[in-house]
């Protein structure tokens, strides 16, 4: 594992969901695109205190078992990043909504009554596709991390 959770003070400050989440929260082995809360509504459990207690979130995404994006999401500024070392694609952009969208049904799963609007609570969230800034492969057959 390359990110490990770190700790502070006792209290986690970030956590890594497996390869298997943003799979599953897209829509499973069939790759149907559709937004599945319900396939990854218990991944946070395994955070003790919830997502409200960490200070990012890493997320990384398996595309078609030949390639690997990576998200940050970062609690505190309310947004959330992809990285992509093959540059920005416009698949991109449903990973970062479908991660936005989670976190949302995440953080309220169990408040309905309290639950605030997706588009009045997503206003305040950022979306940002950092693919052109990171290091870029130059051979797409291996992947690399690193320059």
């Amino acid at each position: 594992v390359l990110i490990q959770p770190r700790r502070r003070w006792g209290q986690p400050v970030a956590h890594v969901y497996s390869s298997f989440f943003m799979s599953q929260l897209c829509g499973g082995q069939t790759q149907n695109n559709r937004y599945n809360f319900e396939a990854v509504r218990n991944y946070d459990n395994h955070i003790e205190g919830g997502l409200t207690t960490i200070g990012e979130l890493y997320m990384p995404i398996n595309v078609g078992n030949s390639h690997w994006n990576f998200i940050r999401v970062k609690m505190a500024t309310k947004s959330v990043e992809l990285y992509d070392s093959s540059g920005e694609k416009e698949d991109n952009m449903r990973f970062m909504d479908a991660s936005k969208r989670y976190i949302f049904h995440a953080l309220f799963k169990n408040a309905e009554e309290e639950r605030p609007s997706y588009d009045d609570w997503g206003q305040e969230w950022t979306t940002r596709d950092h693919s052109g800034n990171c290091p870029h492969q130059e051979k797409f057959f291996d992947c690399e991390c690193s320059r």
